[in-house]
Protein backbone atom coordinates (compact mmCIF):
# COMPACT_ATOMS: atom_id res chain seq x y z
CA UNK A 1 0.00 0.00 0.00
CA UNK A 2 3.01 2.28 0.34
CA UNK A 3 1.80 3.61 3.71
CA UNK A 4 4.93 4.27 5.78
CA UNK A 5 2.91 4.86 8.96
CA UNK A 6 1.25 1.43 8.73
CA UNK A 7 4.57 -0.20 7.86
CA UNK A 8 6.27 1.44 10.85
CA UNK A 9 3.61 0.39 13.36
CA UNK A 10 3.32 -3.04 11.81
CA UNK A 11 7.00 -3.56 12.56
CA UNK A 12 6.67 -2.10 16.06
CA UNK A 13 3.72 -4.37 16.94
CA UNK A 14 5.59 -7.34 15.46
CA UNK A 15 8.61 -6.57 17.65
CA UNK A 16 6.36 -6.54 20.73
CA UNK A 17 4.95 -9.92 19.71
CA UNK A 18 8.41 -11.37 19.09
CA UNK A 19 9.70 -10.15 22.46
CA UNK A 20 6.91 -12.13 24.13
CA UNK A 21 7.27 -15.19 21.88
CA UNK A 22 11.03 -15.37 22.38
CA UNK A 23 10.66 -15.66 26.16
CA UNK A 24 9.75 -19.35 25.86
CA UNK A 25 9.29 -19.97 22.11
CA UNK A 26 5.53 -20.17 22.67
CA UNK A 27 2.48 -18.08 21.80
CA UNK A 28 0.91 -16.01 24.57
CA UNK A 29 -2.38 -17.88 24.05
CA UNK A 30 -0.96 -21.37 23.91
CA UNK A 31 -2.17 -24.65 22.47
CA UNK A 32 -5.60 -23.76 21.13
CA UNK A 33 -6.96 -25.87 18.28
CA UNK A 34 -8.68 -22.79 16.84
CA UNK A 35 -6.37 -19.91 17.69
CA UNK A 36 -3.10 -21.71 17.07
CA UNK A 37 -4.56 -22.29 13.61
CA UNK A 38 -5.27 -18.57 13.20
CA UNK A 39 -1.75 -17.73 14.40
CA UNK A 40 -0.22 -20.13 11.88
CA UNK A 41 -2.36 -18.52 9.18
CA UNK A 42 -1.17 -15.04 10.18
CA UNK A 43 2.47 -16.13 10.33
CA UNK A 44 2.15 -17.56 6.83
CA UNK A 45 0.87 -14.16 5.67
CA UNK A 46 3.98 -12.63 7.28
CA UNK A 47 6.23 -14.98 5.35
CA UNK A 48 4.30 -14.77 2.07
CA UNK A 49 3.31 -11.12 1.81
CA UNK A 50 5.52 -9.18 4.23
CA UNK A 51 7.52 -6.41 2.53
CA UNK A 52 11.18 -7.11 1.88
CA UNK A 53 13.20 -5.94 4.89
CA UNK A 54 10.23 -5.92 7.27
CA UNK A 55 10.24 -7.55 10.70
CA UNK A 56 7.32 -9.78 9.75
CA UNK A 57 9.01 -11.10 6.60
CA UNK A 58 12.26 -11.78 8.46
CA UNK A 59 10.74 -13.64 11.42
CA UNK A 60 7.50 -15.18 10.15
CA UNK A 61 9.06 -18.45 8.94
CA UNK A 62 11.03 -19.26 12.09
CA UNK A 63 8.11 -18.46 14.44
CA UNK A 64 5.73 -20.53 12.31
CA UNK A 65 8.16 -23.44 12.51
CA UNK A 66 8.49 -23.00 16.27
CA UNK A 67 4.73 -23.05 16.76
CA UNK A 68 4.50 -26.26 14.76
CA UNK A 69 7.31 -27.83 16.79
CA UNK A 70 5.26 -27.54 19.99
CA UNK A 71 2.05 -28.60 18.23
CA UNK A 72 3.86 -31.69 16.97
CA UNK A 73 4.83 -32.59 20.54
CA UNK A 74 1.29 -32.13 21.88
CA UNK A 75 -0.65 -33.75 19.03
CA UNK A 76 -1.57 -37.42 19.40
CA UNK A 77 -2.26 -39.12 16.04
CA UNK A 78 -3.61 -42.23 17.78
CA UNK A 79 -6.50 -40.04 18.99
CA UNK A 80 -6.45 -37.58 16.06
CA UNK A 81 -6.44 -34.82 18.66
CA UNK A 82 -4.33 -31.98 19.94
CA UNK A 83 -3.98 -32.93 23.59
CA UNK A 84 -4.44 -30.53 26.47
CA UNK A 85 -4.13 -28.42 28.44
CA UNK A 86 -5.72 -25.76 26.25
CA UNK A 87 -5.67 -22.03 26.89
CA UNK A 88 -8.88 -21.89 24.85
CA UNK A 89 -10.95 -24.66 23.32
CA UNK A 90 -14.41 -25.04 21.79
CA UNK A 91 -14.57 -28.76 22.42
CA UNK A 92 -12.83 -31.77 23.90
CA UNK A 93 -12.61 -33.98 20.81
CA UNK A 94 -11.53 -32.45 17.49
CA UNK A 95 -13.41 -35.20 15.65
CA UNK A 96 -16.63 -33.58 16.91
CA UNK A 97 -16.01 -29.88 16.17
CA UNK A 98 -14.39 -27.90 13.39
CA UNK A 99 -11.00 -26.40 14.22
CA UNK A 100 -8.67 -24.27 12.12
CA UNK A 101 -5.58 -26.24 13.09
CA UNK A 102 -7.39 -29.41 12.02
CA UNK A 103 -7.70 -27.92 8.53
CA UNK A 104 -3.97 -27.15 8.45
CA UNK A 105 -3.26 -30.74 9.49
CA UNK A 106 -5.58 -32.04 6.76
CA UNK A 107 -3.46 -30.18 4.21
CA UNK A 108 -0.32 -31.85 5.58
CA UNK A 109 -1.45 -35.45 6.13
CA UNK A 110 -4.68 -35.75 4.09
CA UNK A 111 -8.31 -35.40 5.22
CA UNK A 112 -8.74 -39.07 6.20
CA UNK A 113 -5.96 -38.85 8.80
CA UNK A 114 -6.86 -35.36 10.02
CA UNK A 115 -8.80 -34.27 13.13
CA UNK A 116 -11.92 -33.07 11.35
CA UNK A 117 -15.61 -33.72 11.99
CA UNK A 118 -18.00 -34.60 9.16
CA UNK A 119 -18.21 -31.36 7.18
CA UNK A 120 -21.96 -30.90 7.43
CA UNK A 121 -23.99 -27.89 8.51
CA UNK A 122 -24.79 -29.49 11.86
CA UNK A 123 -21.14 -29.98 12.86
CA UNK A 124 -20.10 -27.97 15.91
CA UNK A 125 -18.26 -24.70 15.22
CA UNK A 126 -18.75 -25.27 11.49
CA UNK A 127 -18.82 -21.52 10.77
CA UNK A 128 -15.02 -21.54 10.97
CA UNK A 129 -14.99 -23.65 7.79
CA UNK A 130 -15.12 -20.31 6.00
CA UNK A 131 -11.33 -20.27 6.48
CA UNK A 132 -10.81 -23.25 4.15
CA UNK A 133 -10.40 -21.34 0.84
CA UNK A 134 -8.02 -18.89 2.54
CA UNK A 135 -5.85 -21.72 3.82
CA UNK A 136 -5.90 -23.35 0.40
CA UNK A 137 -4.64 -20.08 -1.10
CA UNK A 138 -1.62 -19.85 1.20
CA UNK A 139 -0.94 -23.59 1.59
CA UNK A 140 2.02 -23.69 -0.86
CA UNK A 141 3.90 -21.26 1.40
CA UNK A 142 2.67 -22.75 4.67
CA UNK A 143 3.21 -26.42 3.88
CA UNK A 144 6.75 -25.81 2.65
CA UNK A 145 7.66 -24.18 5.98
CA UNK A 146 6.37 -26.93 8.29
CA UNK A 147 9.37 -29.07 9.35
CA UNK A 148 9.36 -32.60 7.92
CA UNK A 149 9.87 -34.07 11.41
CA UNK A 150 6.65 -32.38 12.56
CA UNK A 151 4.67 -33.76 9.62
CA UNK A 152 6.00 -37.22 10.52
CA UNK A 153 4.67 -36.79 14.09
CA UNK A 154 1.25 -35.77 12.74
CA UNK A 155 1.12 -38.90 10.58
CA UNK A 156 2.36 -41.57 12.97
CA UNK A 157 2.85 -41.81 16.73
CA UNK A 158 6.51 -41.49 17.68
CA UNK A 159 6.14 -43.30 21.00
CA UNK A 160 5.31 -42.38 24.58
CA UNK A 161 6.88 -39.09 25.63
CA UNK A 162 6.57 -36.13 27.99
CA UNK A 163 6.73 -32.44 27.13
CA UNK A 164 7.20 -29.38 29.31
CA UNK A 165 7.04 -25.70 28.38
CA UNK A 166 6.06 -22.21 29.45
CA UNK A 167 4.01 -19.29 28.16
CA UNK A 168 3.29 -15.75 29.28
CA UNK A 169 0.36 -13.49 28.42
CA UNK A 170 1.02 -10.05 29.97
CA UNK A 171 -2.59 -8.80 30.21
CA UNK A 172 -3.76 -11.92 32.04
CA UNK A 173 -0.75 -13.43 33.84
CA UNK A 174 1.18 -11.92 36.71
CA UNK A 175 4.79 -11.04 35.88
CA UNK A 176 6.98 -14.11 35.19
CA UNK A 177 9.03 -14.02 38.34
CA UNK A 178 10.52 -17.32 39.53
CA UNK A 179 7.74 -19.86 39.18
CA UNK A 180 5.14 -17.19 38.38
CA UNK A 181 4.16 -17.96 34.81
CA UNK A 182 2.29 -20.72 33.03
CA UNK A 183 4.15 -24.02 33.36
CA UNK A 184 2.85 -26.77 31.05
CA UNK A 185 3.43 -30.48 31.52
CA UNK A 186 2.01 -33.08 29.13
CA UNK A 187 2.25 -36.81 28.49
CA UNK A 188 1.40 -38.70 25.29
CA UNK A 189 1.12 -42.43 24.70
CA UNK A 190 -0.83 -44.71 22.38
CA UNK A 191 -4.51 -43.97 23.01
CA UNK A 192 -3.90 -41.52 25.86
CA UNK A 193 -3.10 -37.81 26.24
CA UNK A 194 -2.97 -35.89 29.49
CA UNK A 195 -1.63 -32.54 30.56
CA UNK A 196 -1.97 -29.66 32.99
CA UNK A 197 -0.74 -26.13 33.50
CA UNK A 198 0.42 -24.33 36.64
CA UNK A 199 -1.00 -20.80 36.59
CA UNK A 200 -0.77 -17.50 38.43
CA UNK A 201 -3.39 -15.36 36.72
CA UNK A 202 -4.86 -11.96 37.28
CA UNK A 203 -8.31 -13.24 36.29
CA UNK A 204 -9.94 -16.65 36.23
CA UNK A 205 -10.37 -18.20 32.80
CA UNK A 206 -7.10 -17.92 30.89
CA UNK A 207 -6.41 -15.42 28.10
CA UNK A 208 -10.03 -15.73 26.97
CA UNK A 209 -11.25 -14.89 30.51
CA UNK A 210 -13.72 -17.69 29.83
CA UNK A 211 -14.09 -20.57 32.26
CA UNK A 212 -15.97 -22.58 29.62
CA UNK A 213 -13.10 -22.41 27.12
CA UNK A 214 -10.08 -22.50 29.46
CA UNK A 215 -9.02 -26.08 30.23
CA UNK A 216 -6.05 -26.12 32.64
CA UNK A 217 -6.04 -29.90 33.12
CA UNK A 218 -7.22 -32.42 30.53
CA UNK A 219 -7.21 -36.20 30.04
CA UNK A 220 -8.24 -37.83 26.73
CA UNK A 221 -8.33 -41.53 25.97
CA UNK A 222 -9.52 -43.92 23.29
CA UNK A 223 -12.92 -45.00 24.60
CA UNK A 224 -13.80 -46.97 21.46
CA UNK A 225 -12.36 -47.03 17.96
CA UNK A 226 -14.26 -43.90 16.94
CA UNK A 227 -14.86 -42.21 20.30
CA UNK A 228 -12.47 -40.15 22.42
CA UNK A 229 -13.28 -40.01 26.11
CA UNK A 230 -12.26 -36.93 28.05
CA UNK A 231 -12.01 -35.40 31.50
CA UNK A 232 -11.37 -31.66 31.98
CA UNK A 233 -11.02 -29.43 35.03
CA UNK A 234 -13.45 -26.52 34.94
CA UNK A 235 -11.75 -23.53 36.57
CA UNK A 236 -13.64 -21.30 38.99
CA UNK A 237 -12.84 -18.72 41.64
CA UNK A 238 -13.80 -21.25 44.32
CA UNK A 239 -11.39 -23.81 42.89
CA UNK A 240 -8.59 -21.22 42.81
CA UNK A 241 -9.24 -20.28 46.44
CA UNK A 242 -9.19 -23.92 47.51
CA UNK A 243 -5.93 -24.55 45.66
CA UNK A 244 -4.16 -21.45 46.94
CA UNK A 245 -5.39 -21.91 50.52
CA UNK A 246 -3.99 -25.46 50.53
Amino acid sequence: MGDKNMTYWGDRFAQDFLANYDLYDTLAEFNSATYAGISVYALTLWARYGPTGSVVRAHGPRVLQGVWESLGELYNPTLKNLGGPWDRSYGYDMLEYFSVIGTHIAGLVGPAAAPLPPLVASARHIDDAAVVPLLALISPTHDALVPARVVAKLKAFEGAHAWTGNAYSPPFDYAPRAGHFRNYTAWREDGLSLGAVQINEAKVGGPAINTNAFNPAVVQWRATEDVVGWLSVRPSLLLYLLLFSS
